[in-house]
């Protein structure tokens, strides 16, 4: 596949640049990229280098069970993501984003890919943020679950929101018990559907609190910069460009509520077409906010003629 290079002054409307979180992943992810481009063969070689942890031979396999585990699947996905990002950036010269967002862990890839942060920076802290989440969601059995067909203000105050997706789509966590219970609570309040998500922690509420404490230090000390490519956050679902402000929202996002809706929404006022880089999650999900904007996913390089058609 050769170069599209964009030229000055070419027609093109401004693109999001965004980024799923953990669950999307699936085995293989990547791999299509790895087999054609030397740039994405390098960040996968690097994340490697940098942990001194075979990745590759974990996801370019059928071990799905092995690659849903919170301490390895984050760094699998963010590593992806990256890779891909790499790729796309070589592969169609000009193109950037003017803004940029992701879901939960998504976000740090968003961080790097608005220049705010460093690939090598923050792929250290995603290992942490990993094995810290996984070792609070073994405290105690947790769950989370998906409430299909109410809104936010219709969940019962005492359920912990982990994320509000998308009208209509909220997800709950907390302990498997009170999920058990909040099953036929909110069925009898008019959810549509309640499925349980196939995690095994209660992420995003306070049952990661120690995981977010934990964390916390790395992301202090580490180095974000402001910069002109705006940068959407989860916790409040608007631009930041202010270092200090950046990190402790990505603190708070640990234990609080993702609004990916807010995001979306707020995103809209750029007049943007979405460009979701890594296994394919939030495509559907914006959609379902906003049918007139154009979004496109990026998993497999078969996927790069969507993107030079919006070009």
């Amino acid at each position: 596949m050769g170069i599209h290079v964009i030229e000055k002054g070419e027609a093109m409307k401004k693109k999001a640049f965004i980024f799923p979180g953990q669950g999307a992943q699936k085995p293989f992810m990547g791999k299509s990229f790895y087999d054609s481009f030397v740039e994405t063969k390098e960040v996968y070689q690097e994340a490697e280098d940098l942990l001194s942890m075979h990745i590759t031979s974990k996801i370019f396999s059928s071990d799905e069970e092995f690659l849903r585990q919170t301490d390895f699947c984050q760094v699998a996905l963010f590593v992806t993501s990256m890779a891909i990002l790499k790729a796309l950036e070589k592969q169609a010269e000009g193109l950037s984003p003017i803004v940029t967002a992701g879901l939960s862990l998504g976000e740090y890839a968003a961080l790097v890919s608005s220049k705010k942060a460093s690939f090598r920076e923050m792929l250290p802290i995603i290992q942490k943020r990993g094995a810290f989440m996984h070792k609070a969601s073994l405290v105690s059995p947790q769950g989370m679950i998906a409430v299909i067909g109410l809104a936010e203000q219709d969940i019962p105050k005492r359920y912990q929101i982990a994320n509000v997706n998308c009208p209509g789509q909220v997800v709950i966590a907390g302990s498997l018990e009170e999920m058990d219970v909040a099953k036929g609570e909110l069925k009898e309040l008019g959810a549509k559907r309640v499925l349980s998500l196939k995690v095994s922690g209660a992420f995003h509420t306070s049952f990661m609190n120690g995981a977010k404490e934990a964390l916390a230090p790395f992301i202090h000390s580490s180095i974000i910069r402001s910069t002109d490519i705006d940068f959407i956050m989860n916790v409040t679902g608007k631009s930041e460009n202010r270092p200090s402000f950046i990190k402790s929202n990505l603190i708070k996002q640990v234990s609080g509520t993702t609004r990916w809706l807010d995001c979306v929404l707020e995103m809209e006022k750029y007049n943007v077409d979405y460009i979701e880089i890594g296994p394919s999650q939030l495509c559907a999900i914006n959609r379902k906010i906003n049918r007139e904007s154009s979004s496109i996913s990026i998993e497999e390089v078969k996927d790069m003629e969507k993107l030079y058609e919006t070009i």
